[in-house]
């Protein structure tokens, strides 16, 4: 028995030194030949082995190949898809005998892998046999059932590339090494690795805790963690492989210049990516690839004057979704979007921006919910407290703030503007805003531009073909007259003509609007209305105001005032009535004639057309009416007038009245007390002929008549004024022999001219004297000689012989009664007609 113990040692100890013997006695050829010839046939290209190839089987199996290639097929511009500088392998040897295949090690040296596309769509890493049903398949008994346990696998050195000449891409892995071990597919799957990806360093750590899970699309928990020059990426948690591979986890990255990631992939993105900073993330992940849903603890942008942060809920997919909140401070606005490459010229007003708020719904048009939004600049105070929907037209409702103490250094900045002068200095605005970005209005609000304050309600409707605006304000005091420039000069410093500067009425069409205005007073130029009540619309050029009432000029006022700039040629319309009006007020102010005062009713209902105030004025056409009681007309003493009418008379006899002679009757210091003055005018053509004209009081009534050029600004006026000393209704007038004298009131209305009117005179005074001439001569030159000479000074003979009947003096007896004169007078009278009538020959 223990001669065969002896003997079966020696048989064993003999096989052992044969295993050990045995692979050096094989020539390196044969192995090489079979290796490149079953590998050929595997990956169906040709494989060559240029360097050497050991194999020894003790203490386990083992074998090395070095100068390993694996050619490209036939079209490639390089001949090798692989090289390797050495791969080694070993198997333990004892576990082979209980069936069980334990690698100890796989490791490649040096190995490059260069992965092409071409041009055409051909790639060189489809491996296999060229015949499928060749290749070796499987035998599912041979291994046992058993799973292959692998102590290590290794990398050493390695590179692969990947181009794309089709669209001319490349990118390149290299310096890298790798390390796994995989005992058994229940065991946790180690890998580690390290390297350069186009040049940046990475290394990354991977734990696969069930690789048969994976393998099984059941669920297996993943731990990952990648390290680079662009930042730290992390997941940890489940998987689940498959049609749909899914995942729930936790991940976390930190990414301190995403404008480095974006110049290394190449990005062609329409900002520039560096004032956006880093970027830092936490949370959790879950659901299907094609929709995951995110929940943020943190996601944070965190630049340069740039902080912004999200926490909450994410949803991916072909509209993602948000539920979470926001928060958003930049110490810049508007260097932050110069500094993206973005203009936005619009934003130069905003420097400093803190956003608050709840979002939910789409990503690209969520729901602001408690949004509290401010920015503050040297030039723009604004904020907004309230609700806010980026989707569709928009909604917006909140209380909103804006203030600018330098309103035109703002305009300026966002483009707009505006005329010269010291006004638009300073804006307010504070109400709740509500509507859509299209049709939003601000209620409840007050306003202020300049020393204007408002309150009431602005809105703006933007989503029809022409923005209308909306307007219902209260408002205490208005002083538009900063904000009229020049043009609220006082009429006597107008020119002497009306503009002739084209009117711009072109904004008239570039907006609708309707308008409530109640105003405690406005002031605009020298005049103030005060208590008004004003309702307009605009639509399409067409401007309707009705003033239900004001205050203008002491007294009330309602009417409508329409302008019509929808045509080629504008129209105007004026239709006003006032009572209680100051009448000095009125026509100071709106014509430099403050020579009238009193009290009492104005009306003008008028229509014009043109395309300056010069053409508006000469295109007057319709009536104007005033009546006005106990005032005064300055600078004339029309009562005066005719109580000197006796001496008048005498001047006008002797042709020597002037205006000399007039002292008390016109002067600066004059007056003509009155009761009533009544005057109705007839406009047309920018003429006003004066169709009723009566001044009154207890002893005087004054009737006129003349035309008031309002083009020209000049008048024609013939006053004629009449006196009852008696107050009981028997009038006397300024007469010469029982003529009237009118007084014409003519010139440039802002400095008329007062004189008598000696055109009916004249004609009346000529033919009385004929008259009395030719019954002097015919009376004492008897026969025809008389008769022709008093037919040819025109005198009616009938009349001449009745009063020689009656009166043997009749011219004496007749002069002395009427004008109390001597034969002197009678003498130089008649001489002067007859002057008159024949010349002074």
């Amino acid at each position: 028995m223990k001669r065969l113990f002896i003997i079966g040692g020696a048989v064993i100890s003999l096989l052992i030194v044969a295993l050990l013997v045995i692979p050096f006695l094989v020539p390196d050829s044969v192995y090489k030949a079979q290796i490149e010839k079953s590998a050929a046939s595997a990956l169906g290209r040709d494989v060559q082995v240029l360097g050497d190839v050991s194999i020894s089987v003790f203490p386990g199996i083992s074998a090395s190949v070095e100068d390993v290639e694996v050619a490209n097929p036939d079209g490639f511009a390089e001949p090798n898809m692989i090289t390797a500088g050495a791969l080694r392998g070993s198997v333990r040897l004892l576990p082979l005998l209980s069936r069980r295949v334990e690698i100890n090690k796989i490791e490649f040296v040096d190995a490059d892998v260069t992965l092409t596309k071409l041009e055409d769509g051909r790639v060189n890493w489809m491996l296999g046999p060229d015949d499928e049903g060749d290749a070796p398949r499987p035998d599912k008994d041979s291994a046992g059932g058993s799973s292959p346990s692998i102590a290590k696998i290794s990398l050493q050195n390695a590179s692969i590339v990947y181009e794309d000449l089709s669209q001319g891409s490349r990118y390149e892995l290299t310096e890298l090494d790798a390390e796994t071990a995989l005992r058994s597919l229940e065991a946790p799957l180690v890998v580690k690795a390290s390297g350069k990806f186009q040049q940046q360093s990475f290394s990354t750590d991977l734990i696969l805790t069930t690789p048969k899970s994976l393998q099984a699309t059941e669920q297996a928990n993943i731990k990952f963690d990648l390290n680079s020059d662009f930042g730290f990426v992390s997941y940890s948690g489940d998987v689940v492989t498959g049609d749909a591979m899914s995942v729930s986890g936790a991940f976390s990255a930190s990414l301190p210049q995403l404008s480095a990631i974006s110049d290394f992939f190449g990005l062609d993105l329409p900002i520039n990516m560096q004032p956006l900073g880093a970027l830092e993330v936490d949370g959790n992940v879950s659901g299907p690839l094609t929709a995951l849903s995110f929940e943020f603890e943190k996601l944070a942008l965190i630049g340069d004057g740039l902080n912004a942060s999200y926490s909450g809920g994410m949803i991916l997919g072909a509209d993602p979704l948000l539920d979470g909140r926001s928060t958003i401070t930049v110490r810049n606005v508007s260097n932050l979007v110069k500094n993206l490459g973005l203009n936005l010229p619009q934003l130069e007003p905003l420097h400093q921006l803190n956003f608050s708020s709840e979002l939910t719904g789409a990503l690209m048009s969520p729901a602001l919910t408690g949004a509290e939004i401010r920015t503050n600049s040297p030039t723009l105070q604004a904020s907004f407290a309230g609700d806010m929907s980026l989707a569709g037209m928009g909604n917006v409702d909140g209380d909103f703030k804006l203030e600018s103490n330098q309103l035109r250094t703002l305009m300026s900045q966002i483009g707009a503007s505006l005329p010269e002068g010291d006004q638009l200095k300073v804006l307010r605005v504070d109400g709740r805003a509500k509507g859509t970005f299209a049709d939003l209005a601000i209620s409840d609000g007050s306003f202020q531009l300049d020393d204007v304050r408002a309150s009431g309600s602005v809105g703006a409707d933007l989503s029809r073909s022409v923005p209308t605006i909306k307007v219902d304000l209260s408002t205490d005091d208005i002083d538009l007259s900063p904000f009229l420039g020049s043009g609220t000069s006082s009429p006597e410093e107008t020119p002497a003509g009306w503009s002739d500067e084209p009117l711009d009425l072109q904004g008239l069409k570039l907006i609708n609007a309707e308008i409530d205005l109640e105003a405690e007073s406005i002031k605009f130029g020298g005049i103030t209305i005060s208590d008004s009540l004003l309702s307009a619309t605009l639509s399409d050029g067409v401007l309707k105001s009705d003033f239900e009432r004001f205050n203008a000029f002491g007294g009330d006022w309602s009417g409508l005032i329409n302008v019509d700039a929808s045509r080629s040629l504008p129209q105007f319309g004026f239709n006003l009535d006032s009572k209680g009006v100051s009448a000095q007020s009125l026509l100071g102010t709106l014509a430099g004639f403050d020579g009238m005062s009193g009290n009492g009713a104005f009306s003008v209902n008028v229509t014009s057309n043109g395309t300056t105030i010069n053409q508006i004025v000469n295109q007057l056409r319709g009536a104007a009416s005033l009546d006005v009681a106990d005032g005064a007309l300055k600078g004339i003493n029309l009562g005066q007038l005719v109580r000197s009418a006796s001496s008048l008379t005498e001047q006008l006899a002797s042709g020597n009245l002037t205006l000399a002679n007039l002292g008390q009757v016109v002067s600066p210091q004059a007056a003509t007390d009155f009761t009533d003055f009544e005057s109705e005018l007839a406009i047309s053509g920018g003429v006003a002929s004066i169709q009723k004209l009566v001044l009154a009081n207890n002893v005087l009534n004054v009737s006129g008549a003349g035309q008031i050029n309002l083009g020209g600004r000049s008048l024609d006026i013939k006053l004629t004024p009449a006196i009852d000393r008696t107050a009981q209704g028997e009038a006397s007038t300024v007469q010469l022999n029982g003529i009237p004298v009118p007084l014409r009131v003519s010139g440039n209305w802002l400095t008329p001219q007062f004189s008598p009117d000696f055109s009916g005179v004249r004609a009346a005074l000529q033919q009385k004297v004929r008259d009395r001439a030719t019954d002097a001569i015919a009376g004492q030159i008897d026969g025809d000689i008389g008769s022709i000479i008093a037919g040819a000074l025109g005198g009616d003979q009938s009349s001449n012989k009745s009063g020689e009947a009656e009166n043997s003096e009749p011219l004496e007896t007749a002069e002395e009664a009427e004008e109390g004169t001597d034969v002197e007078s009678r003498e130089q009278l008649i001489e002067n007609a007859l002057g008159s009538i024949f010349g002074p020959n």
